[in-house]
């Protein structure tokens, strides 16, 4: 009946509720997101600036590589952002960004005439492909030179009609929504162009926002802290940890014997001291 239906729906409601907090309470350590240009085209290094910029990191984290940052949306997320492999045509280099990414932002340019995806960007995907994809973001870039010069002739134009203030400040009015409009277009048009030439290697809907300017990683930050991160099976099934400090802790040296050559009881003996969050499942050593 409808009352059972009704019954029915809001108790898989509140079960998918329950799933949900209880995912968010055992998943406390931050979410890994890698950073992976698919073309040498893109401007990486702004991208990093900016995330840390809109998420109010300091000046020292911008050069440390890993660094932790606070993202605001529906909920506050922490988010260990990792910076792009030094060189992206190491599969190796692809392999351990995998491994360690639960978001994975792919970064691609926009501008008409550009090779969103390049060779080493196929490679870095079909390496993606064999190892199963975690929660993907697809960014695209696309530059503003169509703004900056609609800016200058906006300018021009307020120079020669300076005499009147109210044909001035129309004319100002009317060039900052021309100028506007061109740039929600060519935005548009940017997006349509990276989102065809990745579709021919990753396949399904992947989200794809932009990221010119500091609205747009503000808007991206929160949508990594809205999203909860989908790992592949095989990453799911047994625990880990990203390990983010390492250390040798050197044990106590054994009494001296006479028997073991001196050389042999020179050798210094010790652990391994590993610091990461354990992730997926838990562990117990």
């Amino acid at each position: 009946s409808k009352l059972e239906r009704a019954q029915a729906s809001k108790q898989h409601r509140d079960a998918k509720r329950a799933e949900l907090l209880d995912a968010r309470r055992r998943h406390s350590a931050p979410v890994v997101v890698s950073l992976l240009p698919l073309s040498d085209a893109a401007e990486t290094a702004a991208l990093w600036t900016g995330l840390l910029a809109a998420a109010g990191a300091g000046a020292d984290s911008s050069s440390s590589g890993l660094c932790t940052v606070m993202a605001n949306g529906r909920r506050r997320v922490r988010l260990t952002l990792l910076p792009p492999p030094v060189d992206r045509n190491d599969p190796l280099a692809i392999v351990d960004l995998a491994k360690a990414a639960e978001v994975l932002l792919l970064l691609l340019p926009g501008q008409e005439g550009s090779v969103a995806v390049d060779a080493a960007g196929v490679s870095a995907l079909a390496i993606l492909r064999a190892m199963g994809l975690s929660s993907t973001v697809a960014v695209v870039q696309s530059h503003c030179a169509a703004h900056n010069s609609s800016k200058q002739e906006a300018g021009q134009d307020d120079d020669c009609m300076g005499i009147d203030g109210d044909v001035t400040a129309s004319a100002a009015a009317v060039a900052e929504g021309k100028g506007s409009s061109a740039e929600l277009r060519r935005r548009s048009a940017a997006k349509k162009h990276a989102e065809k030439a990745l579709q021919q290697h990753l396949a399904g809907d992947i989200k794809m926002v932009s990221g010119d300017n500091q609205q747009d990683m503000q808007q991206l930050l929160r949508t990594l802290a809205d999203s909860m991160p989908q790992l592949p099976v095989w990453r799911r099934q047994r625990p880990y940890i990203m390990v983010q400090q390492a250390s040798f802790v050197p044990s106590q040296p054994p009494p001296q014997q006479d028997h073991i050559p001196q050389q042999q009881q020179q050798q210094q003996l010790g652990g391994l001291r590993l610091t990461g969050y354990v992730r997926a499942q838990g562990l117990s050593a």
